[in-house]
This record gives C-alpha cells, structure tokens and sequence, in this order.
C-alpha cells in the first residue's frame, strides 16, 4: 500500500503499529532523507509502503483510513 502525504517525522516503528490493527503488517518502507529527498524543499518527501500479509487486510485499512490525517 502506497501511503503518501505522511509526517516528515514517521517511522517504520509507528507506521506499523498503526497499520497492525487492520491486519498483519510484514513491511513498513518510509522514504527517509538517506532515501528520497526534496530537492527544493530538503526535507523528506513525506511517503511511505506499507505490506499487508492479504490484500483483504490491506483493502480494510484503505477503506478505513483513505483521506485521513
């Protein structure tokens, strides 16, 4: 699942709590500053992967957190 427009300051220990009550969570990938940068900003560029054992699980936390801040 492709998470975009999170917090410059998440990590893959709090996405994963997060995303661990709508299923189980077997990678979290966030694009740090080593990873992905904004060259004009220098800062992260504020996404992150999230891998669900099922796409069932990954279906109910879209459904669930879509659009969310």
């Amino acid at each position: 699942m492709f998470l975009a427009g999170i917090s410059f300051s998440s990590t893959e220990e709090t996405l994963t709590r997060v995303f661990s009550s709508y299923g189980r969570v077997l990678g979290v990938f966030v694009a740090s500053v080593d990873v992905m940068m904004d060259k004009v900003r220098c800062r992260p560029k504020g996404f992150a992967y999230v891998t669900f054992s099922s796409k069932e699980e990954a279906h109910k936390a879209l459904l669930e957190l879509n659009g969310q801040a």
